[in-house]
């Protein structure tokens, strides 16, 4: 379930389009000048390889990269402020020897986020090259990074589980309910 890939990106719920929908001012962020639509939310995130191959199983727009391209370099997730109708997280990722950087994101339809585009596509950014030429400490920060990238992969994986068990007492509950009112 995309859900579950969401929660183990942010550490944290998907959103629902209602809180999507609140965020939408992109004004005076500083970003990209090729993406003024979007502003980005802290530092990404990057994504181990068991969270990349499952969000490839449900991104049939990452799916034909891979299948043209091959795996990537790197794939990482940002939390950005967009307008409706995206969800407020999008996966960039980064093939080295093409000098490419493909960013995907999700957008609601009728309040479920359900589909995946590839929303841009550009030169790898020269920052991505600075860190991957970077020193020794620049390598102890990634590897620190994705430590805890795979923490909350765990953490997403516990408050998933946690998620279908709230969600079999709601459906009880609510299949209970009319029984409840129906006069004896």
């Amino acid at each position: 379930m995309w859900t579950r890939i969401m929660i183990a990106f942010a550490i944290a719920a998907v959103p629902s389009a209602a809180s999507a929908t609140s965020i939408d001012t992109t004004e005076g962020c500083g970003n990209n000048p090729d993406r003024p639509y979007v502003c980005d939310i802290g530092g990404p995130r990057t994504l181990s390889m068991q969270g990349f191959d499952e969000v490839l199983e449900k991104n049939g727009a990452l799916r034909a990269t891979v299948a043209r391209l091959g795996k990537p370099d790197r794939a990482e997730i940002q939390r950005i402020r967009v307008r409706e109708p995206w969800t407020q997280w999008e996966l960039r990722t980064y093939y080295r020897s093409l000098n490419r950087m493909f960013v995907y994101g999700r957008a609601y339809v009728l309040g479920s986020p359900e589909i995946t585009l590839l929303r841009h596509e550009s030169r790898i950014p020269q920052g991505m090259w600075e860190l991957w030429r970077g020193g020794p400490a620049t390598r102890a920060a990634t590897s620190a990074a994705q430590h805890a990238a795979a923490a909350a992969e765990r953490s997403a994986e516990e408050a998933e589980r946690t998620a279908r068990i709230a969600e079999a007492i709601a459906a009880d509950a609510a299949a209970d309910f009319p029984k409840r009112l129906m006069k004896q």
